[in-house]
């Protein structure tokens, strides 16, 4: 049992990433006597391989002589059963062949046979006998059993000392994309294109990863040179039918509409009958082109696409949120005031935020100060130490809105984005300054202003796709910006998605205006548009509990599993009550009357039978027709954010 518990291998997940992808430790008195052998046999080899360091793990190269070789020809020749028992007849003569014990157990792991392969391994060849083919094999059969961390680490310590193991490196690209480990993944394409002969599968792995990371013109470069390269090239993470349409539909993305043809016709999707998404990225295609025609058979697949797929993302170039106001002024003035236009500041629009008049003590060493300053057109947070600067760092820019949270963002010495250790608050008791909401005196050095380091992905911030339209602008050594950089915070776009096919469609009077529109979907599709900015936290473990006051600033999640939404059939949204336009402050009154217009008529009650039953729904259990909110939805004190805000998992609480 000591030795199983010594081997448990770190998750490899960067420090700022978020819980939903972390996974319940296996407890051992929950392990099936197999699984316990399984534990134990691969601690076993996790000890050793800490003990010896790195070792040479390479494998004989193919062609080789001897009593084995018709065994091994037939191993690389995939023939799995053949070799296994060509290796078995060795093994009656030389029961204790190393070599085709090796071919014996690679074979039965090939063929899914785990409990003989390991076997094998565990009993007969020892550590000290398995090559990189073993342990690219290994690895393979943890995953397996479900447990992907351990697999990419065995595949990583593998790779450091023999990285010419091509399945191996796309295995662990294939599932560090899987796990959302996306650099990771990048950087394990990035090597295989690198190897002779695994050109093609790297970059066309690299351009999918590189489409994962929102970098559409790094996507299509990689995927250009896959196909360029073997224009038969393909890989297990994704259908050769879906690499088409992803690449049809970043050449959109990117403005390169000429080459979507060719790239559909290359799998063979085109346009038949059952293929309508293929169907409306030819559109779009002829849409950019200046070539669509509103009465054509192409253009109406692709309403008929719009229609049944109303959530779609337009694959278009951003337009920029001054295009919208041509037509819809009156909206795009009213969201300009709004929070979402303004959670998000950069460059000199930084100075027009609420600054300290005098300088900040630091919330663990009172000898220390912090000061905000303007300097221009830009802001500096100077840590002093009485007369003795310590630090001064520029604020690339601001998350939050003046009237309820500011946090400005900085890099240090290494480049790293870090966040302010103190924001500025405003709420119910006034407005001030204090310590940035999770922060724990998490600063490098004893005397920093710069505090917790803030998730960055491919040299994004990844707190920006909540606060900017166009994250991708905002990349620390961005050469090129979208037209969407001028917006000043969660522009049109960031809901709507890319409106430049919308601006051409309009102009052409197409029937299909080609943009996320979100006119009539039910309150399920709404809330998706809500959801992913609107959740802070595991949605497991928020719908396991989402009662939990804690989880009060995850509404996008606990609205849902309200009894209110799940019995609407689809008609209450989060749009029923908020205006995604406007922060126009409501009076509770108008949110009560909401409740009212449900609880105070005939409701239907569908029976087991599907047949249906009016009945009447009285407005309040104990008569009361006002005040719903205070029962039902109260606000909870937010303590990190100096706030109360509504819990939204609507109940009757107890």
């Amino acid at each position: 049992m000591m030795l199983v518990s010594r081997y448990q291998v770190r998750s490899e997940r960067p420090a700022n990433q978020t819980q939903q992808s972390r996974r319940t430790p296996v407890t051992f008195a929950s392990l099936t006597p197999i699984q316990f052998r399984w534990k134990y046999f691969f601690g076993s080899i996790f000890v050793v391989i800490s003990a010896i360091g790195l070792m040479i793990w390479s494998d004989r190269r193919p062609g080789s002589s001897g009593p084995n070789s018709t065994a091994e020809a037939a191993y690389l020749r995939k023939e799995w059963n053949t070799a296994a028992k060509l290796a078995n007849d060795r093994l009656r003569i030389e029961k204790n062949d190393v070599e085709a014990l090796r071919i014996l157990a690679r074979s039965m792991a090939r063929q899914g046979k785990d409990d003989l392969a390991t076997a094998i391994y565990e009993n007969r060849i020892k550590l000290d006998g398995m090559l990189a083919e073993d342990r690219f094999l290994l690895g393979q059969m943890i995953a397996r059993q479900g447990n992907g961390d351990l697999a990419l680490g065995v595949w990583k310590k593998a790779l450091d000392t023999n990285p010419e193991h091509a399945e191996m490196l796309e295995s662990l690209a294939s599932l560090s994309a899987q796990k959302l480990r996306v650099e990771e993944a990048a950087a394990a394409a990035e090597s295989l294109a690198k190897m002779p002969g695994q050109e093609a599968k790297g970059h066309l792995l690299g351009g999918i990863f590189q489409s994962m990371m929102e970098n559409y013109p790094g996507s299509v470069t990689s995927l250009r040179k896959a196909f360029e390269i073997s224009p038969e090239v393909r890989t297990e993470f994704m259908s050769p039918d879906r690499v088409s349409k992803l690449f049809a539909r970043n050449l959109l993305r990117t403005g390169s509409a000429l080459e979507v043809a060719g790239i559909l016709k290359r799998e063979g999707s085109g346009i038949s009958d059952g293929d309508d998404e293929s169907a409306w990225l030819m559109a779009r295609a002829e849409l950019q082109l200046g070539k669509a025609s509103p009465e054509s058979a192409l253009q109406k697949k692709a309403f008929d696409f719009r229609q049944n797929h109303p959530l779609e993302i337009e694959p278009a170039p951003f337009a920029g949120e001054a295009q919208c106001t041509k037509c819809h002024e009156e909206i795009v003035r009213n969201h300009s005031g709004s929070r979402h236009a303004n959670s998000f500041r950069h460059g000199p629009s930084l100075t027009q935020l609420p600054l300290p008049e005098k300088p900040l003590k630091d919330p663990d060493d009172p000898e220390v100060t912090h000061h905000f300053e303007k300097n221009q057109d830009r802001v500096e947070i100077v840590t002093r130490k009485g007369d003795q600067e310590l630090l001064r760092v520029l604020a690339d820019y601001a998350f939050g809105t003046a009237e309820r949270y500011v946090t400005m963002v900085g890099r240090d010495g290494d480049g790293q984005y870090r966040a302010a250790r103190l924001s500025h608050y405003s709420g119910p008791d006034g407005s001030g300054w204090d310590r940035t909401s999770g922060d724990a005196d998490q600063a490098d050095k004893a005397k920093d202003v710069l505090g917790q380091t803030v998730h960055v992905r491919d040299g994004v911030v990844r707190c920006l796709a909540c606060h900017v339209t166009s994250p991708r602008d905002f990349r620390k050594d961005a050469t090129e910006r979208s037209a969407a950089f001028g917006d000043r915070g969660l522009g049109c776009e960031s809901c709507h998605g890319p409106g430049s096919n919308h601006l051409i469609a309009a102009k052409a009077e197409m029937p299909d205006l080609a943009i996320r529109s979100l006119l009539g979907i039910d309150g399920h599709g709404m809330n998706k548009v809500c959801v992913d900015c609107h959740t802070v936290g595991d949605p497991n473990e928020i719908r396991a509990s989402p009662e939990d006051p804690k989880w009060v600033r995850s509404a996008g999640v606990t609205f849902p599993l309200s009894r209110c939404f799940t019995q609407s059939q689809g008609k209450l949204s989060c749009i029923t009550c908020h205006d995604p336009h406007s922060s126009e402050k409501i009076a509770t009154v108008t949110f009560e009357s909401k409740c009212i217009q449900c609880h105070s008529r005939p409701m239907v009650e569908v029976k087991r039978d599907n047949s249906t039953e009016f009945r009447a729904e009285t407005v309040c259990r104990t008569g009361a027709t006002k005040d719903c909110l205070n029962c039902h939805m109260p606000r909870i004190p937010v303590p990190v954010l100096h706030e109360s805000l509504t819990d939204h998992y609507i109940r009757v609480r107890k």
